[in-house]
């Protein structure tokens, strides 16, 4: 109760303080960062739920677009992605002998993949001014160092970084 009383006095001092400055700095880099991957995890929704909707329905399946939005959801998950469900998809139709069918849903996840890095890149370098090359060895470094919460940290760490360097 003390503390809420007194926030905006706290917070002064706080701005006053030697770190202060940086520390607010940082803190809207890392809400940039944040806002960013938001935008960039909605697009690439907008776009695999696209292309895997029009290319179920060239395939004439008739949940085609149930099927698109489970995938776009699926492919918002990093471990998983859009390639677990279309790898299996292409699995199964190519031991059912349904050459066609397995050609469209490669054909389809390339394009979802290939969408998905374009994009996040794009967005997440766009916004926090570094290139997209930078951004996406970024988020590898951070995956391959870290994991799943590396994917994350990867580009909050690059930020940092670029802050204080």
């Amino acid at each position: 109760i003390m503390i809420a009383r007194d926030w905006g006095e706290l917070r002064d001092l706080f701005v006053k303080s030697a770190f202060g400055g940086d520390w607010l700095r940082l803190g809207k880099r890392l809400s940039d960062v944040g806002r960013a991957y938001v935008q960039s995890e909605v697009t690439c929704l907008f776009a695999v739920t696209s292309v895997s909707a029009v290319g179920l329905w060239l395939l004439g399946n008739p949940y085609g677009l149930l099927l698109a939005c489970g995938i776009g959801v699926i492919d918002l998950l990093p471990i998983f992605g859009a390639g677990t469900v279309y790898v299996s998809w292409i699995a199964i139709s190519l031991f059912q002998g349904k050459y066609m069918q397995s050609a469209v849903l490669g054909g389809m996840y390339v394009i979802c993949y290939l969408l998905r890095n374009m994009i996040e890149a794009r967005k997440m370098g766009d916004r926090l001014g570094f290139h997209p090359i930078v951004t996406l060895c970024a988020v590898y470094a951070g995956w391959k160092l870290f994991g799943l919460a590396g994917f994350l940290l990867g580009p909050i760490g690059l930020v940092i970084v670029a802050e204080f360097a």
